[in-house]
C-alpha cells in the first residue's frame, strides 16, 4: 500500500528508518514536512533536502508544535523520534523526555487536526524476553529503561486513540536493516567488514534476530497509516516472522557476495539483550493491514550490499553523522 500526493508530517526523519520513509514518500509525490533539531546531522537526506520542507521545532516546544500543525494540517503523521535505541544513548531522563513527554506533545499538538492516520513507531524490546513468537497481546516485560519508555509511549498512544477517537496506531519494528543504517550496528558492520576485507567478530553465533529489510518496514508503516481509521488504538508487529542466527546471517551474506572473510567467535562482548529467541508473530498485520514482506533475507542482503558498496565512505570515512 502506498501514500500518494498527501501532506505528511514526520519526526525522526533524519534517522535510519525515517530517511528511508522520507525517500519512499517523496518518490510517490507526497509533500513532506520534517521536524528537525538545529543539531540534527542530515547526512542521510543531503541530496533531497531541497525537495522537503524542514521545520526547526523541538518536541519540547508545545506552542511551536501546535502552531506548526495548525498551519500544515497534515493528512498523515509519522512519529519516529526516539532516544535510547543506540548503546551510546544512556540518559534515562532524555529517554523519558523524548519517548514519553515528546510523544504526548505530538498527540496534544495535533489534537485539532483531522488527520487520516498517526503512526507511532514502537519497539520489539517492549516485550522483554519470550520463549515463543511475540504477539501484540503478550504481556509487556521491558528489560531496559529504553524498552520501558517505548512501552509507555505505545500505551499512551493507545489510550489517546480510544479517549479522543483518533486514528492512531503503533508499529513495532523488529531488526530493521538496509541503506543508511547506523554505523556500528550488526548488519552495517558485517557488510563493511566484508567489503573492506576485515574479519567479522561475533559474541555468540547462535544469538538470533528477526531481520526485516527497511523497505518492508516502510511498507508496514504506510499500510498502518492508510488503515489507521479502521484500526485505531491497535499495535502491529513488523518483522519477517522468521528468526535467523547471527552465523546464518553471516553465511547468507557470504553467499550473496560470493566471497568470505574470517569469522572470529567470542571476541565480541555479549549484550544483556542478546537472546536465543526473538521473532515476531506478524499474523495480525497480515490480516488487518493486508501487509506482507516482499524481501527474503537473501534479497534484502543483496540490495543492502549493493548500496553499502556504493556508499562505503559513509561508514569508513569522515562523512558519517
Amino acid at each position: 500500500m502506498e501514500l500518494n500526493n498527501k501532506k505528511v508530517f514526520i519526526t525522526g526523519g533524519a534517522g535510519f528508518i525515517g530517511a528511508n520513509l522520507v525517500r519512499s514518500l517523496l518518490a510517490n509525490k507526497n509533500h513532506i514536512h520534517l521536524v528537525l533539531k538545529s543539531t540534527t546531522n542530515t547526512w542521510r537526506l543531503k541530496d533531497i533536502l531541497s525537495k522537503i520542507q524542514t521545520h526547526q521545532v523541538t518536541l519540547a516546544d508545545s506552542e511551536g508544535l501546535t502552531k506548526l500543525f495548525s498551519q500544515i494540517r497534515p493528512d498523515y503523521i509519522f512519529h519516529l523520534s526516539a532516544h535510547g535505541s543506540y548503546p551510546a544513548q544512556k540518559d534515562v531522563a532524555q529517554m523519558i523526555d523524548t519517548n514519553i513527554v515528546g510523544t504526548h506533545a505530538m498527540l496534544a499538538a495535533s489534537q485539532e487536526v483531522d488527520y487520516a492516520g498517526f503512526v507511532s513507531v514502537g519497539s520489539s524490546s517492549e516485550y522483554g524476553y519470550k520463549d515463543s513468537p511475540m504477539k501484540e497481546s503478550d504481556l509487556l516485560e521491558p528489560a531496559s529503561f529504553y524498552a520501558a519508555t517505548k512501552a509507555s509511549q505505545t500505551l499512551l498512544c493507545q489510550v489517546w486513540a480510544k479517549t479522543h477517537t483518533k486514528p492512531i496506531v503503533t508499529v513495532r519494528p523488529f531488526s530493521v536493516y538496509g541503506p543508511y543504517e547506523e554505523k556500528g550496528r550488526f548488519i552495517p558492520t558485517i557488510m563493511t567488514n566484508l567489503l573492506s576485507n576485515k574479519p567479522i567478530h561475533l559474541a555468540d553465533p547462535q544469538i538470533v534476530r528477526d531481520f526485516i529489510y527497511v523497505d518492508d518496514f516502510v511498507s508496514a508503516m504506510c499500510s498502518a497509516a492508510l488503515m489507521a481509521k479502521d484500526n485505531a488504538g491497535l499495535i502491529f508487529n513488523a518483522g519477517s516472522g522468521t528468526q535467523t542466527t547471527l552465523i546464518d546471517a553471516v553465511e547468507t551474506l557470504f553467499d550473496v557476495a560470493k566471497r568470505k572473510v574470517e569469522v572470529k567467535v567470542g571476541t565480541y562482548e555479549k549484550r544483556s539483550w542478546d537472546t536465543k529467541n526473538w521473532v515476531a508473530d506478524i499474523s495480525m498485520a497480515e490480516r488487518l493491514l493486508k501487509w506482507k514482506t516482499k524481501y527474503s533475507l537473501k534479497e534484502g542482503f543483496s540490495e543492502s550490499l549493493n548500496w553499502f558498496e556504493k556508499n562505503l565512505d559513509f561508514y569508513t570515512g569522515e562523512n558519517h553523522g
